[in-house]
């Protein structure tokens, strides 16, 4: 910071100002220059920020402007510039970076070491942020702009949290497509579903609703679970009756079923929130194999390494017609409308996706994708309560 604004303490000085106050003033007009001052000032649009250190304001500032060929000193072109006071905006703006690529930026300049958390890059992201935002001659995100939404280029901003964020970053929005319709579909590096205002990639599926991948040309059958009254499509493969999704059924009043069984509602940097006590609303419950042999009702059963052996026997393009439609080559012939759910890790904390999984009478779990079924089967990996994964049943 001495370096940054050494010049612009000379000038002061020589106005009557002495050391300190020189100093003083020469760091608040940087700060307004960089559209940083609100940041630092205004601890109550801000307090969600933890309290800001000085390397932190000097790592990012000399990332940004450090001299294109000594390493160890400040571009001599900003130090100059700001002399009087000013900025000039071809000599800081940064908005020629695109503005979600600034959230990884903080990683290649912080000494974090191995370990970081997300106190840790909010300042530093913050302070990138409002640069970028003042270059692109945003207003400050306060209560003053409300559920205003500013259009930059193919971007549209909105104010959350104390910072312009993209509706893009939100997943609300996909190559300038806003998801505003159910089920509608947009192909953008993979398959993406628009579910309840939010574009989810499908090859995660664990908190999509079934009916995303049911075949519509398809006709299946219905059978109601009599515990408690869930309706499933049902459909006929190789002479056997199998659900056409997977179970979604939890007792409240059984203790495995509350302390082993996984409900996923949100998917955030691969990181499942499982809630337990309540139904998923047509997406895929998680169990772990304790409880899995509890889950199919009379009647019916979970399938076996024998059922699936069938399927082993399949060549990988009638593999993908086991798939639903809206998956990666999925054509869903049989109606079985498979989807790649994946399985919850040992304690809730991540989610595999990018494989078709549910349990096996064996205690083991198949893992298959659109190219091939293994019948071998997963043994579960028996932390604590092991891995959590979908239950398909067969009728007996």
């Amino acid at each position: 910071m001495d370096a940054f604004i050494a010049k612009r303490v000379t000038a002061l000085e020589e106005q009557g100002l002495e050391n300190a106050a020189a100093k003083d003033s020469a760091t608040e007009e940087l700060f307004r220059e960089l559209g940083l001052d609100t940041l630092f000032y205004d601890s109550t649009m801000f307090g969600y920020l933890p309290g800001f250190s000085d390397y932190m304001v000097e790592y990012t500032l000399y990332y940004l402007y450090k001299h294109p060929l000594y390493s160890d000193e400040l571009s001599p072109k900003l130090v100059d510039d700001f002399a009087d006071g000013v900025l000039e905006p071809e000599n800081y703006c940064i908005d020629s970076i695109p503005y979600a690529s600034l959230d990884g930026l903080p990683f290649e300049y912080l000494p974090l070491g191995c370990i970081y958390s997300e106190d840790e890059v909010a300042l530093p992201l913050a302070i990138l942020r409002n640069i970028w935002r003042k270059c692109a001659a945003m207003p400050y995100c306060d209560k003053s702009v409300g559920d205003t939404v500013i259009t930059i280029g193919k971007d549209h901003f909105v104010c959350e949290n104390g910072s312009w964020v993209t509706l893009e970053m939100q997943g609300k929005e996909l190559n300038g497509t806003l998801c505003t319709e159910n089920g509608a579909k947009i192909s953008s590096n993979g398959i993406h579903v628009c579910h309840e205002g939010f574009w989810y990639l499908v090859d995660r599926t664990a908190f999509l609703p079934a009916e995303y991948f049911f075949n519509p040309d398809y006709d299946y059958g219905t059978f109601t679970d009599p515990r408690d009254g869930h309706v499933y499509k049902t459909t006929v493969f190789n002479g056997q009756t199998w659900l056409a999704q997977d179970m979604d059924y939890y007792d409240s009043s059984d203790t495995l079923f509350v302390n082993q069984s996984l409900c996923v509602k949100l998917l955030e940097n691969g990181r499942a929130d499982a809630v337990g006590s309540e139904y998923c609303d047509g997406a895929s419950r998680f169990y772990t194999e304790n409880v899995s042999k509890k889950v199919c009702p009379n009647g019916w059963r979970l399938p076996s390494k024998e059922d699936l052996s069938s399927m082993a026997e399949m060549g990988s393009e009638e593999w993908r017609a086991l798939y639903g439609k809206i998956t990666v080559g999925g054509t869903d012939e049989f109606g079985l409308s498979l989807r790649t759910d994946g399985i919850l890790g040992p304690y809730g904390d991540y989610i595999s996706g990018w494989y078709n999984c549910f349990w096996l009478e064996e205690g083991i779990y198949a893992r298959n994708s659109p190219n091939y079924v293994d019948i071998s089967g997963v043994t579960a990996v028996h932390v604590e309560n092991g891995e959590f994964v979908p239950v398909r049943c067969i009728k007996e």
